[in-house]
């Protein structure tokens, strides 16, 4: 009946009010969980959200339809719904959601920064990733491979276009290499690859197991023994999440060196500095954008503090060691939300790159992905070579990251990254 009953509320749109502060991930979310439980067996003072709307939890109990408005819970059904790790467990599972595909997001900014500045593919070639097997470098070189199959801008040919502002090579030569933050996006893009796997295996074995104490077991005689123990703390979610943040942290870390180097002449092989329209100086650029990069960047380091490294014992000693996992999945959420901002700004610096440079490349066609990607951004943001409101220009293209119509239109051109 209890399953049954909070199947009905989240089916219905009935959604507990719950301060996502207040619990140490020891013994469980035991103050977050209290409230959903209060809502469910309808305490007069517990609240909900129904239809948008912010009420009493009995009132929006009667407007879902759900009866009783007043349930009664039996033996063992307290317990089981507060001591447990139900809440940072459930944010976790959206974490790896929400990461998952800004993995592939940066794959796509990444492969736009590279046709802005008709970068070097060779970097990612299969065979370099083979001699050094990780599954997820592989897969991120694969998929920028995919991404600018067809293009015209990432070759020889590109290359041998000099640009006025490329004062470091005033004669062609063939490129070796490019900055790291383009050449070795495989390996740091992989690694975070493998940490969403560990980190998946971890999140789906806590929503698949008992965390609440005590557990009963049957011995066999048609009784039954109660132990105590401590499946409640969340340990292994706290480290996932911790995980999490950090991997986060080095997509905006490397991303934001990719910003930089678009905005550099010395570094994007000629692109005019700051992307400024002509003449520059009286036409400021994207460097004030490109610092929001760094901005932001910077605060997801500072996340990376690890919750499960601190220690604030509770309830008289009883609870000596605990987990801050519900922190660990807090810090995980701030730092997508900004990851968001870092791609939206990189995928905005690469498309005005690609612009500002069309009258002397605008002959060489993008690849498949980046192109579907430079339209979306040129069809709601209206380049031109003098000053305009920066802030609609960011606005935009971080719109396409967060609402996930850039990874939609992208993987309906190329298939699933």
């Amino acid at each position: 009946m209890v399953v049954e009953r909070l199947v009905e509320l989240l089916n219905k749109g009935v959604h507990p009010v719950v301060p996502w502060q207040g619990s140490v991930g020891a013994c469980g979310d035991l103050a977050p969980m209290a409230h959903i439980v209060s809502v469910l067996i309808g305490v007069p003072q517990a609240e909900a959200f129904y239809q948008g709307e912010r009420m009493p939890a009995q009132e929006a109990l009667k407007k879902a339809g759900i009866t009783p408005v007043e349930f009664q819970l039996k033996a063992k059904d307290c317990l089981a719904l507060l001591n447990g790790t139900t809440m940072f467990a459930g944010m976790a599972c959206l974490n790896i959601h929400d990461a998952e595909r800004l993995y592939k997001v940066s794959e796509i900014t990444t492969a736009l920064s590279l046709e802005a500045v008709r970068g070097e593919t060779r970097a990612f070639d299969p065979r370099i990733q083979s001699a050094r097997p990780y599954e997820g470098q592989i897969k991120a070189a694969a998929n920028v491979l995919r991404l600018v199959e067809g293009s015209q801008r990432v070759t020889e040919e590109s290359r041998k276009v000099h640009l006025d502002y490329d004062v470091m090579h005033p004669h062609y030569q063939e490129r070796v290499q490019d900055v790291y933050s383009l050449r070795c996006m495989p390996q740091v893009q992989g690694v975070c690859r493998e940490n969403l796997n560990y980190i998946k295996h971890l999140v789906t074995v806590e929503i698949n197991a008992a965390t609440d104490n005590p557990l009963i077991f049957p011995k066999g005689d048609g009784h039954y023994e109660f132990l105590s123990g401590g499946n409640f703390h969340g340990e292994p979610t706290g480290f996932a999440m911790d995980l999490l943040t950090m991997s986060l942290a080095e997509i905006g870390n490397i991303a934001d060196r990719r910003c930089f180097s678009l905005c550099d002449p010395t570094l994007s092989y000629g692109l005019p500095l700051a992307l400024a329209g002509e003449p520059i100086g009286l036409n400021y650029g994207y460097n004030i954008i490109c610092c929001s990069t760094s901005a932001l960047a910077s605060e997801n380091k500072t996340l990376c503090f690890p919750s499960v490294c601190d220690n604030i014992p509770t309830k008289a000693n009883q609870e000596d060691h605990v987990s801050m996992a519900p922190w660990a999945a807090r810090k995980a959420q701030l730092a997508i939300k900004n990851l968001e901002k870092i791609l939206g700004i990189e995928l905005l610096l690469a498309s005005r790159g690609i612009f500002i440079s069309s009258e002397k490349l605008g002959q060489f066609k993008l690849g498949k992905g980046t192109q579907v990607a430079y339209k979306l951004v040129t069809d709601r943001v209206a380049f031109q070579t003098e000053d305009i409101y920066m802030g609609d220009q960011s606005k935009a293209t971080i719109g396409l990251v967060e609402s996930d119509e850039l990874l939609k239109a992208v993987e309906a051109a190329v298939g699933q990254l």
